[in-house]
């Protein structure tokens, strides 16, 4: 437990390392994807949106429905009668 926040840190670095010349990898999607609106308006077009893998969309897409599974998830887990104070 004391070194989870070092293990979480170290393997999203790796993961960083490894999979960012392969895929663009950009964890957030506030840094992926405003890059590529300015690339877009500044004339790179398909370089930038959708990429040269086409997979931009994942890095949009994915935490919205993450979020929208958690949510779901969190709701159907702890009810509303559980967290509701007496």
């Amino acid at each position: 437990p004391k070194f989870a926040p070092l293990l979480i840190g170290g393997i999203v670095a790796i993961y960083v390392s490894l999979c960012a010349p392969l895929t663009q990898v950009g964890l957030n999607p506030a840094r992926d994807f405003g890059p590529r609106l300015a690339a877009v308006s500044l004339g790179w077009k398909t370089v930038a949106i959708p990429g040269p893998r086409y997979g931009f969309w994942i890095y949009i897409l994915g935490p919205v429905v993450g979020g929208l599974a958690g949510a779901t998830l969190y709701d159907i887990c702890l009810p509303l009668e559980i967290l509701s104070p007496v």
